[in-house]
C-alpha cells in the first residue's frame, strides 16, 4: 500500500486519502452490517440466501409500474404476433424493427438519447435498453431466434403472455443484475462496476432512501470504489453507478427520480412505492453488537 509523509510527521496511506475524497463526508451505511451478511448481499437472491428476497407475485397493477416489464411485455407480444420478428444476417432486429420498438415502448431516464436519436434509423446495437431486455427474455426462454432469420417468442413466451406474470418482474431483476452485465451502459473498459455490489446498494436504499438524495451521495453511502473508476475522473463513477444501478432500478419501478437537467448524474433519487413491497431483506443483516451509525 502507498504511503504518503504528512506535515506532522504520521504516515496515511494513498488509498485511504483516495477513499475519503470518494466519500466526500458521506459515511456508507454498510459500516451497520455484520460481515457474513456483507457478504450474502453480494451474491443472487436464491432460496438459500435470505439476505434479499424478490417478491414473485405482484400484481397486474403493480407490474404497470415497472416500465422494464411493461416494455418486455411489449417485446414479447411482437414476438409472439405472425412469423416473428425480423433478423439481420448478424442476428439484430431490423431498423424497421427497431423504430417499431422504439415507438411502443415507454424508457424513463431516456429523453436525451431519444432526442439524440430523433430521425435516426437505428440499428439494435445503437438502443441499449432495447437490447437489454431483449437479451433479458433470451435469458428467460421467452423469445428465441428460429430458423428463417425470426426472433419468435417460445413456448414459455406464449404461456407468459396468456397467463398470470406475477413472478416476471422478479425473473428479470434478477437476470438483469445477476446473471448480465450491463456494461454496456458507459464505459466498458470499467467492466461492469458497480453492478457487483447492487445489493449492498439496494439495502442502502432501503434503509436511507425515505427522501431524495443525490446521485453522488448514494453512491458513496452504498458502494465501494475499485481501481479503474478510482484512477478516471471523478465523474465517471457517478455516471456508472447512475446508469448501471439508479437508471435501471428507474426502470423497474423501484425509484423516482428528479431530473435536473439531461446528466443523471445530477438527478436526486428516492424510493418508490414498489421498492418495499418488491424487496425484501434479512432481519439479521445488521450487527447487534456495536456502533449503529
Amino acid at each position: 500500500m502507498r504511503e504518503r509523509v504528512t506535515d506532522g510527521n504520521a504516515r496515511v496511506p494513498d488509498e485511504l486519502r483516495e477513499y475519503h475524497a470518494w466519500l466526500d463526508g458521506v459515511e456508507p451505511a454498510w459500516t451497520v452490517l455484520e460481515p457474513a451478511r456483507w457478504e450474502a448481499l453480494m451474491r443472487e437472491p436464491s432460496a438459500e440466501n435470505g439476505a434479499l428476497r424478490l417478491a414473485a407475485d405482484l400484481t397486474e397493477e403493480e407490474l404497470d409500474r415497472s416500465a422494464m416489464v411493461r416494455n418486455a411485455v411489449a417485446l414479447l407480444r411482437a414476438a409472439a404476433r405472425g412469423a416473428g420478428l425480423e433478423l439481420t444476417a448478424r442476428g439484430h432486429l431490423t431498423r424497421a424493427n427497431v423504430a417499431a420498438l422504439r415507438e411502443a415502448m415507454d424508457w424513463p431516464g431516456c429523453a436525451f438519447e431519444e432526442r439524440r436519436r430523433a430521425g435516426k434509423r437505428l440499428s439494435e446495437v445503437h438502443v441499449g435498453e432495447l437490447r437489454l431486455v431483449r437479451a433479458l427474455l433470451e435469458e428467460a426462454g421467452c423469445v428465441e431466434s428460429a430458423r428463417g432469420g425470426r426472433l419468435r417468442a417460445s413456448r414459455r413466451g406464449h404461456t407468459l403472455l396468456a397467463g398470470a406474470k406475477g413472478a416476471l418482474q422478479a425473473e428479470l431483476f434478477r437476470l438483469a443484475f445477476w446473471r448480465l452485465s450491463l456494461n454496456l451502459f458507459g464505459k466498458a473498459e470499467c467492466g461492469s462496476w458497480p453492478q457487483q455490489q447492487v445489493g449492498m446498494a439496494l439495502w442502502a436504499l432501503s434503509t436511507t432512501g425515505d427522501r431524495f438524495q443525490g446521485t453522488r451521495a448514494l453512491m458513496a453511502l452504498s458502494v465501494l470504489p475499485d481501481g479503474c473508476v478510482s484512477g478516471s475522473p471523478a465523474w465517471v463513477a457517478t455516471t456508472l453507478f447512475a446508469w448501471r444501478v439508479l437508471r435501471p432500478l428507474w426502470w423497474f419501478g423501484l425509484v423516482e427520480c428528479r431530473e435536473r437537467g439531461e446528466d443523471l448524474d445530477d438527478a436526486s433519487w428516492r424510493k418508490g412505492a414498489l421498492f418495499d413491497r418488491f424487496l425484501h431483506f434479512g432481519t439479521d443483516l445488521v450487527r447487534t453488537v456495536g456502533p449503529v451509525h
